[in-house]
């Protein structure tokens, strides 16, 4: 008989699609805002914003697709292969080796994972990070067809341009874009100051944080696979809960700050997409290779060997934030560097350079 320890543990492992939302919410409050920033200001720029997110994703991403492959690989080659192949695991459900072609890696380094490719191999996570490439294009068209000063021809531009990827795009990731946009309009409310009572009220904090409770238990307890729109709802009843908390955490105007402080803390945030886009390849290797024939049972001999790989997948993933997601901040200025050194030489020697 499950214990409530036991219920405790496997209702908080559930929440990993609950979790994607939360972060598309918070993507949208933290990079919509600085995109709306830099648009009312008058600095805006389509090249400082490229390098800015395509260096953030490609530094993790690239190496992470590339150990993917290692990974899966290396599992396949095992003779005990079948959590590569559907079934075996619920996380898992796509044929690995049939994932692991030139044309699906190409496909997740340009964000097309589940638009035109699979997502690459066994990591299946990635699904979600097509939708937030194409949320970091569609947001800056729309804002800039509604807030720019600029010409009719540029907003119309944009505008043209958000339509047809509007169009392009599955629905569901179409569908999912509202609940990037609740961060933003979070923001907008967090900023302005105009809803004291969210910014001051703990009572509605409480009240928020419970009905978010509320809400991811009713859906362990009454899951809505069954219809799909059901589903949707339910992701942007958890959204609008998680906006209305952030925007009672910022207060009034005011930045928001870390749950916890110290040098700890900043780590484990730095190190979140690193962690996203390497643990599940790495995890699904080792468990194939020592645990593929055993089914843990809930006592304290499993939550120990549990806590010793969280530890170690953990351990393995700081080890790739340190290889490479650590030098982003590098990475952005070397190439701002190499841009910046070839504006002028353009603009001096149009002709040589046409010539080269």
């Amino acid at each position: 008989m499950p214990t409530i320890a036991d219920r405790l543990f496997y209702f908080l492992t559930s929440l990993g699609h609950d979790a994607v939302v939360v972060f598309f919410v918070l993507s949208g409050y933290f990079v919509g805002g600085s995109v709306a920033g830099l648009i009312n200001k008058g600095r805006w720029s389509w090249q400082d914003y490229g390098i800015q997110r395509i260096v953030r994703l490609w530094t993790v991403l690239i190496p992470g697709l590339l150990l993917t492959a290692a990974w899966d690989e290396l599992g396949l080659y095992n003779a005990t292969a079948r959590y590569y192949f559907p079934g075996a695991v619920s996380s898992q459900n796509a044929v690995v080796n049939q994932q692991l072609g030139i044309d699906a890696l190409i496909g997740n380094v340009l964000f097309l994972q589940t638009i035109l490719v699979p997502t690459y191999g066994s990591n299946g996570p990635l699904w979600s990070l097509a939708n937030e490439f194409w949320y970091y294009v569609l947001f800056p068209l729309i804002a800039l067809t509604l807030w720019t000063r600029s010409g009719i021809t540029g907003r119309v531009t944009c505008l043209v341009m958000a339509l047809i990827i509007l169009v392009w795009l599955p629905t569901n990731i179409v569908a999912a874009f509202g609940i990037w946009i609740l961060g933003y309009v979070a923001y907008e409310i967090s900023i302005s100051g105009k809803v004291p009572l969210i910014g001051s009220s703990r009572v509605v904090l409480l009240a928020s944080s419970a009905l978010l409770l509320g809400s991811l238990t009713l859906r362990r307890l009454a899951p809505l696979s069954v219809s799909n729109l059901a589903a949707i709802a339910a992701d942007y009843a958890t959204a609008i809960l998680v906006a209305i908390l952030i925007v009672g955490m910022t207060g009034r105007g005011n930045p928001p700050r870390a749950p916890l402080s110290g040098r700890i803390s900043q780590m484990l945030a730095n190190s979140s997409y690193t962690l996203y886009v390497f643990h599940y390849p790495f995890c699904l290797f080792v468990a194939s290779m020592w645990f593929c024939c055993d089914r843990f049972q809930p006592d304290s001999r499993s939550y120990a060997v549990l806590g010793l790989f969280v530890i170690g997948t953990w351990l393995y993933c700081f080890l790739m934030y340190l290889a490479f997601e650590a030098r982003t901040d590098a990475i952005r200025a070397s190439i701002r560097r190499w841009v910046r050194r070839r504006r002028p030489e353009r603009l001096a020697s149009p002709k040589g350079d046409s010539q080269q």
